[in-house]
């Protein structure tokens, strides 16, 4: 769901009033895409140079969808990636 609001108040930049208003973005930067999966930028780069996570061009700029981070995360479980956590032993 997207939160659409209108701010009369230009003396604010517009990309200002898009993040302060914005619930979920349709495209990130590399940097931000890493930071949105809690990776390293270094990770990110690595998942894109291996075509594991997918990204577009807009003329120069390199844009991460958010789809394509939703379907990212939903396929390391597929994938055997997801680890469950070790359960603490009960004490007796």
């Amino acid at each position: 769901m997207h939160k659409i609001e209108l701010d009369l108040d230009n003396s604010r930049s517009d990309r200002q009033r898009t993040s302060h208003f914005a619930l979920t973005r349709l495209a990130y930067s590399p940097t931000e895409g890493a930071q949105v999966l809690g990776i390293s930028r270094s990770k990110i780069y690595e998942l894109i140079a291996t075509r594991d996570l997918k990204v577009i061009k807009l003329g120069s700029r390199t844009l991460v969808l958010h789809s394509e981070l939703v379907r990212f995360l939903g396929s390391l479980g597929t994938r055997g990636r997801l680890r469950k956590l070790p359960q603490p032993e009960a004490s007796g």
